[in-house]
């Protein structure tokens, strides 16, 4: 401070007695700029934020694969979204049959099912698929086969022989194993586990009509013999 600076008009008299005011610091040349402060609230300006990850729950697992939309429009339809994608339950196995699967139904079987009326049958269906705890496509692997797994309607899948390094599940072969989700995991199957109760079973093969043998021609009486003579 210059004591022999010119005091301005009306300035509050200095104190003798206060400690002298620290230099500032020197500035880096150096140093990199400040931040810019952040955007006020609803500014026009402000840039966009960033994207939101996609979600790694089954259902949102599911709903990438393109080959699932009938399993996940079938999930949508029984109700059982919010019990699948929360991340406070399970982890549970989900073995997906692919849209080719639910084509093999009888004819209408599905399209029956996703009726309102119909719900609690199809969400038995779905839960038939569903088993408890995260199963890899290693762990299936060291199961033995004949071995069952529980399901969440109360069923049991048995495990079956290999086919194309991976073990059959109820029947059914694996296409795509491992697909990781938060709270389980999904291996997409070529068919659905159990057919839903009352589908109409495939007519069995017309049989060709039988013809009865034909019956033998009725005997005629052999004529009485003349009379001896007399």
């Amino acid at each position: 401070v210059d004591p022999n600076a010119p005091v301005p008009p009306n300035a509050p008299p200095t104190d003798p007695n206060a400690p002298p005011v620290p230099a500032p610091p020197p500035v880096d040349p150096n140093a990199p700029p400040p931040p810019p402060p952040p955007p006020a609230p609803n500014d026009p300006n402000a840039p966009p934020p960033p994207p939101a990850a996609p979600g790694n729950d089954r259902i949102q697992v599911a709903s990438r694969e393109s080959r699932l939309s009938t399993l996940v429009s079938a999930i949508k339809a029984a109700g059982l979204v919010e019990s699948l994608s929360g991340k406070d339950t399970g982890p549970y196995t989900l073995f997906a049959p692919v849209n080719s699967a639910f084509a093999r139904l009888p004819n209408g079987a599905l399209e029956n099912l996703l009726k309102p009326e119909n719900k609690t049958a199809l969400t038995t269906l779905l839960k038939k698929h569903i088993v408890i705890g995260r199963l890899t496509k290693a762990d299936l692997l060291k199961l033995k086969e004949g071995a069952t797994l529980n399901t969440l309607a109360g069923t049991t899948l048995r495990i079956g022989p290999l086919d194309r390094g991976t073990p059959t599940v109820g029947g059914a072969g694996i296409l795509s194993a491992d697909l990781a989700a938060d709270n389980g995991v999904i291996h997409s199957i070529n068919a659905v586990l159990i057919a839903p109760a009352g589908a109409a079973p495939a007519p069995p093969p017309e049989e060709p009509p039988v013809t009865p043998p034909a019956a033998d021609p009725p005997v005629e009486n052999p004529p009485a013999p003349a009379p001896a003579p007399m």
